[in-house]
C-alpha cells in the first residue's frame, strides 16, 4: 500500500474567540499551526463507482491538461483555470461559480 506524509491544522493552535481558521492562497500564512500523519493512500481511479458527488461529495476525472509544467502562473490562472472550470461544467450540470473575493471585514492576524 502507498503511504504518504499529509500535513493537518493542529486543533490545539486554534484560538477559540469567534475567528475562524484562515489561510492565506497566495503564501503558506495562517493562524495555526500544522502537524503532519503518515496515512495510506489508495487509488480511487480503480474504485470509480465508489465515489461521486452523490455518494462522497466529490468525484475524480481523468483528463488530461493542456499546461503541464504549472510554472508561469498567468497561464495556469488564465487558460488551465478556464479549462478546470469547462471540465467541472460538462462533468456536473449544474454547476455553479460563486465570487472569486474573499470577505476580508473581519480578517485579522491570529
Amino acid at each position: 500500500m502507498t503511504t504518504s506524509v499529509f500535513r493537518y491544522i493542529d486543533s490545539s493552535s486554534i484560538q477559540d474567540d469567534g475567528w475562524g481558521a484562515w489561510t492565506k492562497v497566495d503564501s503558506d500564512v495562517t493562524c495555526y499551526k500544522r502537524t503532519q500523519r503518515r496515512r495510506c493512500v489508495t487509488n480511487i481511479g480503480t474504485w470509480k463507482l465508489q465515489f461521486g458527488t452523490d455518494i462522497s461529495g466529490f468525484d475524480a476525472f481523468d483528463s488530461p491538461a493542456t499546461e503541464t509544467s504549472f510554472t508561469d502562473d498567468v497561464a495556469v490562472r488564465t487558460s488551465y483555470y478556464a479549462e478546470a472550470e469547462s471540465l467541472l461544467r460538462a462533468k456536473l450540470p449544474g454547476v455553479k461559480k460563486y465570487g472569486k473575493s474573499i470577505d476580508q471585514s473581519r480578517s485579522r492576524a491570529c
